[in-house]
């Protein structure tokens, strides 16, 4: 055990003298640092293998290259030349190295620029492609590459000279955008630049959309304005999109075509996904609550959709719709100003969908997008299941007049519900005509109550919160169903306030206190009315 401790102390000598060995870099000139077995940050390389570099810095960038791979002369020169480049960015750009780059080469890198790290394969810099990962690397991870592909084209003209001649005419292009399929090429995110959702066809017309499109733009607006606009563009707000869209229009109308963009209603972005399970889930989708995962183009039992790119922006639409709602009418007793969470959206869970503590899983979005998202605003561990399952189910069934049901509806009317039940449709018409107005719509309060009315009635819902309420030693509302929870809720918010009812989030035990009641006796009172209204 001594000579154990002694070489462990020997050892710990021997780091700390390396490290305090180690020379802050000077930033004014370039001196060469060596870091043995760096890993690259925020990417994935060939077989997890360790690369040894050696360092060098300018005031502007950190340089990495892959050890033993490069001649001094070899580097000297790649540093000109990226120099040079970051120059002619700040002078034509404006665009300040408030802090400085970090550029790696190795041939085991996997090509991309984010987040001010910027991966190259080799010493090659004059390419449209290398441009790209430089504004990237500047701009953002999830600006829009449509902006970024067309700025980076005049960037390689103007610096190399080296003109591009696009695939497709402006005028072939003017008689494309005539018809309302191809609108989606002009969003110009990632996704369109790559053949997950379109063919290299259509590819072929969104580069060369891009290309004419932002050389347009910057002819009228000048350089300045359309790097501001790529900025911007990885910012989650809509006064980009606002923005985009017009400049986007102005052009459509300048070549002839007959289509206009819309402006979306919610800000989304697109990050390339590079590394494990890119096959599974290639890009990272950003809302401003949710990070989301989708299967491309898969298609979901339940809604008989197909998650396809013009749905999926539709989709997160209406979940980001929902999700501000519940947000809005959950804030004065939650914190709902959290992080985003991870949505993944599969059809691999036979039709379960749930919240996991740090991300939704979701097997039936629209039927449950906005339920598994009231389980992230609220669940603490501390309340019985008729409080986890009830609170959600009234979120997304009983809020259509505080904004939420977008999702639900939409569900409803894919699905066009029709019972073969007699009962259930006997008694949802009736009250339909009696207790509400009748609309063309889907009620979904009404659906609810009838469900927990028939459920209770004949016990044909079996049970759903035994196994939460054992897990939490607490018996109440073991034996109710989904259905039945969520009227439960709805008749104690509606009869008691919503105060008294999100009071019981703080300590349940509580609940006699707080309503001068039992459960048991809240229950019988809610069974009481449930069936005075149906009966």
């Amino acid at each position: 055990m001594i000579n154990y401790r002694k070489s462990l102390i020997f050892v710990c000598f021997i780091i700390l003298l390396l490290l305090s060995s180690c020379t802050v870099v000077d930033t004014q000139t370039i001196e060469q640092i060596e870091y043995n077995y760096s890993r690259y940050e925020g990417i994935v390389q060939n077989d997890g293998y360790y690369t040894k570099f050696i360092c060098t810095s300018t005031e502007r960038v950190e340089y990495y290259f892959e050890d033993e791979k490069y001649t001094e002369e070899q580097r000297a020169d790649f540093i000109n030349k990226v120099e040079t480049f970051c120059t002619f960015l700040e002078s034509e750009y404006e665009m300040l190295f408030e802090e400085p780059l970090c550029i790696y080469v190795s041939d085991k890198s996997m090509f991309q620029g984010t987040d001010r790290k910027i991966f190259l394969n080799d010493l090659t810099i004059e390419s449209i492609d290398v441009v790209v990962a430089f504004l990237q690397a500047l701009s953002g991870y999830n600006a829009n590459y449509g902006l970024c592909y067309g700025i980076s084209c005049y960037v390689n003209e103007k610096l190399y000279g080296a003109f591009l001649i696009p695939d497709v005419s402006v005028e072939r292009l003017g008689q494309y955008y005539t018809k309302n399929a191809n609108m989606n090429l002009m969003d110009l995110t990632i996704p369109v630049f790559q053949t997950v959702y379109f063919s290299e066809e259509q590819n072929k017309y969104a580069y060369s959309t891009a290309y004419y499109f932002v050389k347009d733009l910057i002819e009228r607006k000048g350089l300045k304005y359309s790097v501001d606009l790529l900025k911007n563009s990885a910012k989650l707000d809509t006064d980009f999109d606002i923005a985009y869209a017009n400049e986007k229009n102005i052009w459509l109308k300048s070549i002839g075509a007959a289509k206009k963009c819309e402006v979306p209603t919610i800000p989304i972005r697109y990050e390339l996904k590079l590394g494990k399970n890119t096959k599974t889930y290639p890009y990272l989708i950003y809302t401003p609550s949710t990070i989301s995962y989708f299967v491309p183009n898969e298609e979901f039992e339940h809604e008989g959709i197909v998650m396809d790119y013009d749905y999926i922006k539709y989709y997160l639409t209406l979940y980001e719709q929902d999700i501000l709602a519940l947000k809005k009418y959950l804030s004065p007793y939650f914190e709902t100003e959290n992080d985003v969470v991870p949505c993944y959206f599969n059809n691999t869970n036979k039709g379960t969908s749930y919240y996991k503590y740090t991300a939704i899983e979701y097997a039936s979005p629209l039927w449950s997008g906005a339920h598994e998202y009231v389980h992230y605003i609220t669940y603490n561990g501390k309340i019985p299941a008729w409080m986890v399952e009830g609170t959600a189910k009234y979120c997304d069934s009983y809020l259509e007049n505080n904004g939420v049901y977008r999702m639900k509806k939409e569900y409803f009317n894919l699905v066009n519900y029709i019972s073969t039940d007699n009962e259930f449709m006997r008694l949802y018409n009736k009250n339909l005509v009696d207790i509400y107005e009748k609309t063309n719509e889907v009620n979904l309060s009404l659906f609810n109550e009838v469900m927990a009315y028939i459920g209770n009635k004949y016990k044909t819902i079996r049970s759903t919160f035994a196994w939460i309420s054992m897990a939490d030693k607490n018996e109440d509302g073991a034996e109710l169903s989904y259905a039945e929870g969520g009227s439960l809720v709805n008749y104690l918010i509606k009869t008691y306030g919503e105060d008294k009812y999100f009071k019981l989030f703080e300590d349940y035990s509580k609940l006699n206190v707080i309503y001068g009641k039992t459960y048991e006796e809240l229950k019988e009172e809610w069974l009481t009315q449930l069936k005075n209204k149906m009966e």
